[in-house]
């Protein structure tokens, strides 16, 4: 997730320029959207220079159909009622009737390396918020505290009173940057995304191994038992 934010900010030229106010809007899903790691990205866009504030939008509960939801059906158009054995028969589905719109690329080994573990690297920088602060809110304010660039204001809705909360490591954290001079902390930030650590293939799971191998191999063509080695 934070690896195609990132590269969309890039490709925007937000990564590498300077915006005033980035909006971003999304949906409640906390494992990709509504979580602390989404918090800290976006302060570290405020910290880092590119962006003088940023608003995190989620939308109400049942009216969270963005418009990139629909690319979800439109990518399933070429897959309906199709025996998909291997990862060729997958591209070809995903490309039948949306050639137009949708250009798949598979990650190899010249564009692995641009996944990251941003994860690992704004820990070091940012401080988690205490449990049950981020779920119930639906808007964030990054950059827009005089007390420090660290500080975002959460609200339930927008007629409520911001709370402030400061993401600076505290004297007691375990945080890498802890001791980090100003100027230690601002070279760090701004060379956070070559810094970071590659992310590695997650592969399959054994259990899912022997979950192909035994259901899958045994109604698969010959020309794709291939990909289920025992």
């Amino acid at each position: 997730l934070f690896s195609c934010s990132y590269w969309d900010l890039e490709r925007s030229r937000i990564i590498g320029g300077k915006v005033r106010h980035l909006v971003v809007i999304t949906d409640n899903c906390p494992g990709q959207n509504k979580n602390l790691c989404v918090l800290k990205f976006l302060m570290w866009v405020v910290e880092a220079g590119y962006a003088d504030k940023v608003t995190l939008l989620f939308l109400i509960k049942g009216h969270t159909k963005n418009i990139c939801d629909r690319l979800f059906n439109q990518l399933k158009l070429g897959a309906r009622d199709l025996n998909i054995w291997d990862e060729i028969d997958l591209d070809a589905a995903l490309k039948d009737r949306n050639a137009v719109s949708i250009d798949v690329q598979r990650i190899d080994e010249s564009t692995a390396w641009r996944w990251k573990r941003f994860k690992d690297g704004l820990d070091g920088f940012y401080m988690d918020t205490p449990d049950g602060q981020t779920e119930p809110n639906h808007i964030f304010t990054f950059g827009n505290d005089s007390r420090g660039p660290t500080y975002y204001h959460r609200q339930k809705f927008r007629d409520e009173e911001p709370i402030a909360f400061n993401l600076f490591p505290t004297r007691n954290s375990k945080r890498i940057s802890k001791g980090y001079s100003a100027e230690q902390r601002a070279t760090s930030l701004k060379s956070l995304y070559d810094d970071l650590p590659v992310i590695r293939a997650p592969g399959l799971s054994a259990i899912k191994q022997v979950t192909m191998y035994k259901c899958f191999l045994p109604n698969a063509p010959d020309d794709k038992k291939y990909f289920y080695p025992k």
